[in-house]
């Protein structure tokens, strides 16, 4: 059995919006969608139209092409949501008959990326939900109008893959997650003058670090860092070695 899977629109066609345009967006993923497919053994086909210069020779060509593919078990378009309104957010799956499926792919989308999970669309006028002969889904992934939502997109776009892979298949993807960063430990500096808090408040800024500091009853202060990674920890350590200061590492 073959999944069918295409981007919407012609090419320069769809939403823009936050500095983007859909269709190219959407051509972007389709890569990274169809390797997750294949990773997890599944067998995909591509009719994304590049040659169509109206929505009606667009929307014939995909209906056509995804009609003319054996052995097809479902078709996946991939588009980008649009509004007027700046704050509209988050992930939707439209539908023709496809309810569950829809509501299960948006809400893998949403807990991979941290994009907004918004209720599923029965659209029974859209000709790649109701003209294929298949069953059809139209996966409006981010809102391509909400600069947040499209920094979230990009941030999680292999997350994204995977996560519509597993709702489609039930198989889990591995492979191309963005690395988790270790957390480095802990410095507990020794007390210093209540006047050297404005200097390690300036060290921490400089390589992004965060911690607390503490007072004793004698009115000498101490610094406690927040786990955080090795680069930030080596740079935080070396700028206490330099003041020559006393540390600890917990």
């Amino acid at each position: 059995m073959v999944k069918v899977l295409h981007a919407g629109h012609t090419r320069g066609g769809g939403a823009r919006g936050s500095g983007f345009e859909e269709s190219a967006v959407a051509r972007q993923f389709m890569p990274v969608l169809l390797e997750a497919f294949r990773k997890a053994g599944e067998s995909v086909v591509d009719v994304t139209d590049n040659v169509s210069t109206t929505q009606t020779a667009n929307l014939y060509k995909l209906v056509r092409d995804s009609n003319a593919v054996a052995n097809n078990e479902l078709n996946i378009s991939i588009h980008f949501n649009s509004s007027d309104d700046p704050s509209s957010n988050g992930v939707e799956t439209l539908y023709y008959d496809q309810k569950g499926l829809s509501d299960k792919v948006s809400a893998a989308i949403a807990k991979a990326s941290g994009l907004r999970l918004r209720e599923s669309k029965e659209r029974t006028d859209l000709a790649v939900l109701n003209g294929t002969k298949a069953p059809a889904i139209l996966i409006e992934l981010a809102f391509i109008s909400n600069a947040a939502d499209m920094k979230k997109f990009f941030d999680n776009m292999q997350a994204i893959a995977n996560a519509i892979v597993q709702a489609v298949t039930g198989k889990t993807v591995s492979g191309g997650e963005k690395p988790v960063e270790s957390k480095q430990g802990i410095i507990v500096t020794g007390a210093f003058s209540p006047h050297e808090i404005p200097d390690t408040i300036g060290a921490l800024l400089s390589v992004k670090m965060t911690g607390k500091f503490q007072v004793e009853p004698s009115g000498l202060v101490y610094l406690i860092t927040d786990p955080t990674s090795e680069q930030q920890f080596n740079g935080m350590k070396g700028w206490v070695e330099r003041k020559g200061w006393y540390y600890d590492v917990k």
